[in-house]
Order: structure tokens, then C-alpha cells, then sequence
């Protein structure tokens, strides 16, 4: 090989180092409860025997749902030197038949969404927490196995991604058709940014008393509501964005319960 040639092999050599270090660089640190995931396998075990199924009735219409779900929170930090603009995707690995999973990144995406409509700006060493993974058994034992990728919306190909599966494997029947008590309808829009919504069945002079607890269990408001009309408004614009769980309590014990998430 001549000096030229030589010279030539070595620029080019060099080239395809920096075009592979700039493409293939991770600038993405994943972590989960502040152990770092990238690449790993976290393993989340729920109890179907929780996921009865339920009876709502509003207004002389009838709807079955499952109201139990698993979610697990993934941290994202950005360890670039500047704000990157950040997308997720989602992909099935395995997945047990009748079961669904969605996500929540600024927004809770319908299950059937695979990837994250708007990039989330992650300025350089921070962290972004408002990252969740969902999945609801709907009665159905077994693995799902599922793989979550956070990537550069300029540069896709500098992404972490980690697998999440989720174990429906300690019931051993499940109860149906249990009728809840639902004078009082879920809340609604859910996802919400500012005023939450619900209708009551039949308006009353009752009482009612709306705690709302954020994802590890600590109330954050507890709120007197009247049932005097069809319609609840309640404000929860100065709530933080993320995953929040509600119990509605009538003098006589428990009426309601459920989920919403606050977005920015």
C-alpha cells in the first residue's frame, strides 16, 4: 500500500470513527427507584385476583371495565452537554391477548399509540421523573413483556431503552360482575390540565369528601363536595403534573375510587 493510500485509509479510518461515535453515542441514563436500567430487564409482579370485574351503571347505561393496573415510573436524565429534545417509543415483545399497556410522557397515549407525538426538552444533567408505564391485566394470567426506548428526536439512533415484564401470575380465579357503588361517575377528562369533572347519578343534599393521594400514597387534598347538582367541578390546576389516585366518602363509608393524571 502506498504512503498516499495509507494516508487516505487513515483519514477515512478516523471519519468513521467520529460519524460511529457521534451516531451511536448514549446520552441517556435510565433509572428506575435511582438504579440505573439501561439495557436491563425490570421485573414487576401484580395479583389478577385484585382485577375483579366491574359493573357501572350510569343513567340506564351498563359498562364492564377492570379498574386494576400496574405502573412503574422510569427516570430519564439527559448526561449531554446541552438541552436535547427527547421522544419515547414503545415496542411488544410479548404480549398476553386481551391485556393492554400505554405510557404517559407529558400525556397518557391510548394503547394502541406507539411513540410520543412531541419531543420533552431535557436540559443538560437534570432528570425528567414524569415518565410512567401502564399495564392492565384485565384478568388475563401471564407474562408481557415490553420494551421502552428514549431517543434524541434529531439523532433517533442516540437512545437507552430498558424491557419491563410485567408477572399476572398469583390468581387463581377471579370474581365477576361485582356491582360498585357508582352514584358518582369517574373523573373525567383524563388526562386533565386544570378542572376535573363528575357526574352524579342522582343529585341529593348529600355530602361527600374527595381525597386525592399522589402515586406513593400521601394525600395531598381532601375536599368537601356537594351532590346537589349532576355536575362536580374541582380545580387541580396547582397540582403537579403526574399519576394521582382519588377516593370519594360519603358519611355511610366508601363510594368511589379512581385515577387521573395531571398534566403541565
Amino acid at each position: 500500500m502506498t504512503n498516499l493510500n495509507k494516508n487516505y485509509f487513515l483519514i477515512f479510518s478516523v471519519f468513521i470513527l467520529m460519524v460511529s461515535n457521534t451516531v451511536y453515542s448514549q446520552n441517556f441514563e435510565l433509572y428506575h427507584h435511582d438504579n440505573l436500567v439501561n439495557n436491563d430487564t425490570i421485573f414487576i409482579k401484580g395479583d389478577v385476583n385484585a382485577d375483579s370485574l366491574h359493573t357501572y351503571i350510569f343513567q340506564g347505561d351498563t359498562t364492564y371495565y377492570y379498574a386494576y393496573e400496574v405502573d412503574i415510573e422510569i427516570d430519564v436524565k439527559n448526561i449531554y452537554t446541552s438541552t436535547l429534545g427527547v421522544q419515547t417509543k414503545k415496542r411488544h415483545l410479548k404480549i398476553i391477548p386481551n391485556t393492554e399497556n400505554y405510557f404517559c410522557w407529558e400525556t397518557c397515549y391510548a394503547p394502541y399509540t406507539f411513540e410520543s407525538v412531541h419531543a420533552i426538552d431535557i436540559r443538560a444533567n437534570e432528570v425528567s421523573t414524569i415518565y410512567s408505564a401502564h399495564y392492565k391485566p384485565k384478568g388475563q394470567l401471564g407474562n408481557t413483556r415490553v420494551a421502552y426506548t428514549f431517543f434524541d428526536e434529531v439523532n433517533p439512533n442516540d437512545s437507552a431503552s430498558v424491557i419491563i415484564e410485567y408477572r399476572m401470575d398469583k390468581a387463581n380465579s377471579i370474581p365477576e360482575n361485582i356491582k360498585s357503588d357508582k352514584r358518582i361517575s369517574l373523573a373525567y377528562p383524563n388526562p386533565c390540565q386544570q378542572t376535573l369533572y363528575f357526574n352524579i347519578e342522582k343529585p341529593s343534599s348529600d355530602q361527600y369528601t374527595l381525597i386525592i393521594y399522589d402515586r406513593s400514597g400521601n394525600r395531598v387534598e381532601s375536599l368537601v363536595i356537594l351532590a346537589s347538582s349532576r355536575l362536580i367541578e374541582v380545580d387541580i390546576s396547582h397540582l403537579k403534573s403526574g399519576l394521582y389516585l382519588y377516593t370519594i366518602v360519603s358519611e355511610n363509608g366508601y363510594i368511589s375510587s379512581g385515577k387521573f393524571s395531571k398534566t403541565p
